[in-house]
């Protein structure tokens, strides 16, 4: 019975750390890449000029899952020379956050030189005012992964056979997919078409005519955190956070044999929440549904 109770404050602990890298990782994402990618990356060669900052190096997902496992093996390195866990826990992903960094400003340097036959400047003002916000987004998920990938393997009984880097890896590609489907409900298209109709379709080769201008400024990535980081950011932490603690909260309380039954079973059940909930929707509130009937 201590056990269990001892398992589940544990897990508690987890599930918060699991709330922070879901929100991070996905503000994180909404700033370094904004959605539609290839639009912004071509708007140059169509006479768009603009200030917002895209990667397009790889998914989320990749980059999270990548990002993740090189902390996690930091980490597992680290230990190995007995040096203390605090130190470790904070130094692992410091060291993968400036990785992080430099990989996304290249990428992004190397776009924007890559753009210059089009006029498209290269801004010194967006470097400036993204990568440090990248940086801090970054270091926060990377280090609740990290955290969480640490108490799930040492401090949990029984005790875990698994070494940081192939934990962190699988929280890292649980955590891309979730911030890449959950966090995507903003993806940032809306605003860059906001000179149009709702609902107009928009022509192949008119889908480079994004809009590149605010009420007085230059459209930035650091905008669009205004509406995520009251949305996206959150649901996608309550998302990853309710995953990791039912994942964790069946095994303790079910054991591993009945916590897959029941974990299956629950799966199924907010499936069909889901799917009713959405049917809902669409009938009450799709304006272009109700015209075409």
């Amino acid at each position: 019975m201590i056990e269990i109770v001892s398992n589940l404050g544990i897990v508690i602990i987890i599930g918060v750390m699991a709330f922070f890298a879901g929100m991070f990782g996905d503000l994180e994402s909404d700033v370094s890449s904004n959605n539609p990618n290839s639009r912004i990356l071509h708007a140059p060669e169509h006479g768009k000029l603009h200030k917002l900052f895209t990667r397009v190096i790889s998914s989320t997902a990749i980059l999270l899952t990548t990002m993740t496992t090189i902390s996690g093996t930091f980490t597992q390195v680290f230990m190995e020379l007995n040096i203390p866990v605090v130190v470790i826990l904070i130094l692992a992903p410091l060291i993968t956050t400036v990785l992080h960094v430099i990989v996304i400003a290249t990428t992004y340097m190397g776009q924007m030189v890559g753009n210059a036959m089009y006029d498209q400047p290269l801004y010194i003002d967006v470097l400036f005012n993204n990568i440090p916000t990248i940086a801090a987004y970054s270091y926060i998920c990377l280090f609740s992964i990290t955290f969480m990938s640490y108490m799930t393997i040492y401090e949990l009984t029984p005790k875990q056979y698994l070494s940081m880097p192939v934990l962190t890896f699988i929280l890292g590609l649980l955590l891309g997919c979730v911030t890449s489907i959950v966090g995507d409900i903003y993806s940032g298209a809306e605003v860059l078409y906001q000179h149009r109709k709702k609902g107009e379709v928009i022509p192949e080769d008119e889908s480079f005519d994004i809009t590149t201008k605010e009420a007085e400024f230059s459209r930035n990535s650091i905008d669009i955190l205004y509406l995520t980081s009251k949305f996206s950011g959150p649901a996608s932490g309550l998302c990853f956070a309710l995953i990791i603690f039912l994942i964790f909260w069946l095994f303790i309380l079910f054991g591993s044999h009945y916590g897959i039954v029941i974990g299956f079973l629950v799966t199924i059940a907010i499936f069909i929440i889901n799917y009713v909930m959405d049917v809902s929707a669409h009938k009450r509130f799709d304006k272009n549904k109700k015209e075409s009937e």
